[in-house]
């Protein structure tokens, strides 16, 4: 893909400058995860994930980054995996997109190391599929928690309805907005550099959001997360999953840590983080 080709696609000039390369590329990932999600036939997935590794291969051409979306489905407790830099889960890539979006290098040791400075092409899969996997189980509950037609429909005893009802509010509970917030609890600095979101919005109703923070934590110290675009608040930190790439120094791998906020919080509601062992 030439750069012609990649600006045509994210409807931006040649050379434009890298912020709005990035805000549109964001605007038009959402877009197409919503769509995939929402899709209802196999072939208009597979339309959708072809259009979103080509918004990737685009951005990779404009600006030398890449984005994807990883995720894994909820548990009880948070879920940590490393996630490998190389090419082998992500669909063959022609040789003349290879050539304009990857700079040639004679040197391993920094190819090695710019590989490291966005997120690897290869998590964008794997990454694509759980997180669309993590969006379906929590429309799936709150949905049924909010529509009234689907519990009138099923054919239960009094008992038994009071019985379901109970369960479902308790899930309820679990699917509220909190504010997003990490503490590393590490004797590492780590730095966030791929964060995915669904959260209620101001009308109520469910939202995604995926951007690249790159926000470095320093070892015993907290952050807080927002999305900013000029002097508009775009997402004010408000969570009810997430999806988070974790990069640590001395390794040579990404971290995955994705799970439902209120399960993964403690008591004082911030994830805490502790990536020693990784």
């Amino acid at each position: 893909m030439t750069k012609e080709e990649a600006a045509q696609l994210l409807n931006v000039s040649v050379n434009a400058p890298q912020s709005e390369i990035q805000s549109k590329f964001q605007e038009m990932f959402n877009e197409y995860q919503i769509r995939l999600t929402n899709a209802p036939t196999p072939n208009l997935k597979k339309i959708y994930q072809n259009n979103l590794q080509e918004l990737n291969t685009a951005l990779s051409v404009l600006s030398g980054k890449s984005a994807a979306a990883v995720s894994d489905l909820p548990s009880s407790s948070p879920t940590y995996k490393q996630v490998e830099h190389q090419q082998a889960a992500a669909p063959p890539t022609p040789a003349s997109e290879v050539k304009a979006a990857t700079p040639h290098t004679n040197t391993p040791g920094k190819e090695k190391a710019k590989e490291k400075k966005g997120v690897p092409s290869s998590t964008i899969t794997a990454i694509g599929v759980a997180l669309v996997a993590i969006a379906g189980i929590v429309f799936l509950v709150i949905k049924t928690f909010e529509d009234k037609a689907a519990i009138a429909k099923l054919q239960l005893s009094a008992d038994s309805v009071t019985t379901v009802l109970t369960q479902l509010s308790d899930y309820k509970t679990k699917f509220d907005n909190q504010k997003f917030k990490i503490k590393n609890d590490g004797t590492t600095d780590l730095t966030v550099k791929l964060l995915f979101v669904t959260y209620r919005n101001e009308f109520n109703k469910l939202e995604r959001k995926a951007y690249l923070p790159n926000q470095l934590i320093r070892k015993g110290s907290a952050s807080d997360f927002k999305l900013v675009e000029g002097s508009r608040v775009v997402w004010d930190g408000s969570v009810i999953s997430y999806t988070l790439v974790i990069d640590k120094p001395g390794t040579e791998d990404y971290i995955n840590e994705a799970n439902i906020y209120s399960l993964a919080m403690s008591e004082d509601k911030i994830l805490h983080l502790d990536l020693d062992n990784y």
